[in-house]
């Protein structure tokens, strides 16, 4: 080995926890870690919870620096190509930096309407800092996109004093969290005075030549005021810079990885190149499928980090486990969503929005606490196997 080390494009959780793990694990050649962000490694969750609500300060986030004096991160490193072939990645700034071995996580970015003008996001510090200035001065505030994140947007600019209006093409929530806890969360909305829209052929959003959004219209002739505009509609993959590199993509552009998180392609040895967090399409239950979230970031790049350094030995399984907060109501949710089979209530009662439930389907066990307090690691033993809890059928 020529002890280029290891090279990770992509400076937030699952690039660090990557960098981190090879070190633990005793990988014995340099780590270098590349960011295209200015700022050092940060948590993104709580950019649509507290910092965006002004509760918690923006430094909060922030992950601790690597202690190992083997890893080296470089922000302001946007990569733009790869070439397998002579094993290097080039940089925006000209420069070319070689590798043995390449981990890919470099995540995504928000999909935007149209061509994005007027349209505010949250997947950044700045995103959250430039809306959470926004909704200060905003008198009404539009959401497109109900899922975890709208919902979030939704209840913080709640909290600024805005008329909130959220729009989807179906019934919010109810494709992840299921139709009672969906239709839970969409009565607490409506109590602190959200309009729910739905507009199944979708919307587009109006704007001045400034640039100042004027209103939302939606394709069967609805017009909705806006100041703010806020688009939650999922994300589309940065791996503009591997088209044409041999590394495998499905049709959107996420990178194909096996049940070791090797990608797949051509020109390059198996386990030379690697992918971790929201860029990687990983097979579960016979199908190719994407986790984009915290817990899933952290457990595949340390999965990655010990293919590399350990060989293939044991296949990733993610073990689901995600949080969400919105309208006064947190939810812990640990297995797969959304939930399949009967809800059964465990403890406490939905109708008081606090409570321990739980659904059981051949697909698997769901179990979601509802402003309930719990230890995440119990929370996520009862998804892992049926506990034999007394429990209420839930009407």
């Amino acid at each position: 080995m020529s002890a280029r080390g290891a090279v990770i494009v992509g400076g937030a959780l699952a690039g660090m926890t990557a960098a981190s793990e090879l070190a633990d694990l005793g990988y014995p050649h340099p780590i270098t870690v590349l960011g295209d962000e200015a700022h050092q490694a940060y948590a993104r969750p709580p950019l649509s919870k507290g910092v965006l609500k002004g509760t918690d300060e923006e430094q909060s986030v922030l992950l601790p620096d690597c202690p190992s004096g083997q890893i080296r991160v470089r922000v302001s490193s946007a990569v733009t190509g790869l070439d397998v072939g002579a094993r290097q990645v080039s940089l925006a700034d000209g420069r070319v930096l070689g590798y043995d071995h390449l981990i890919i996580a470099s995540g995504g970015r928000p999909r935007r309407l149209g061509d994005g003008t007027g349209q505010h996001v949250v997947r950044t510090i700045d995103d959250a800092l430039r809306l959470r200035d926004a909704l200060g001065e905003a008198d009404d505030v539009v959401v497109i996109g109900g899922g975890f994140l709208g919902m979030e947007v939704a209840s913080a600019a709640v909290s600024f004093g805005a008329r909130v209006r959220i729009i989807d093409v179906r019934t919010p929530l109810v494709q992840v969290l299921g139709e009672t806890l969906g239709s839970l969360t969409l009565a607490a909305a409506r109590e602190h005075g959200v309009s729910i829209e739905v507009c199944p052929g979708g919307v587009a959003v109006e704007c001045e030549d400034s640039g100042q959004v004027r209103r939302v219209t939606s394709r069967d002739g609805r017009a909705f005021r806006a100041d703010v505009v806020v688009t939650a509609i999922g994300d589309v993959p940065n791996t503009e810079w591997l088209r044409g590199s041999g590394v495998t993509l499905d049709a959107q552009g996420w990178v194909v990885v096996d049940g070791y998180a090797r990608a797949q392609g051509d020109g390059f040895a198996s386990g030379e190149i690697l992918a971790a967090g929201d860029v990687a399409m990983l097979p579960q239950n016979g199908e190719l499928r994407r986790m984009p979230h915290w817990e899933n970031a952290i457990g595949q790049a340390k999965a990655v980090a010990r293919t590399l350094v350990e060989g293939p030995r044991e296949k990733y399984t993610p073990d689901p486990y995600f949080w969400t907060e919105a309208f006064g109501i947190a939810y812990k949710i640990a297995g797969p969503i959304p939930p399949q089979g009967d809800l059964e209530v465990i403890s406490g009662d939905l109708n008081e929005r606090r409570a321990l439930v739980r659904w059981s389907s051949p697909a698997g066990t769901t179990v979601a606490a509802v402003n309930h307090r719990i230890p995440v690691s119990r929370l996520r033993k009862q998804a892992r196997e049926q506990q034999n809890v007394p429990a209420v059928q839930f009407q």
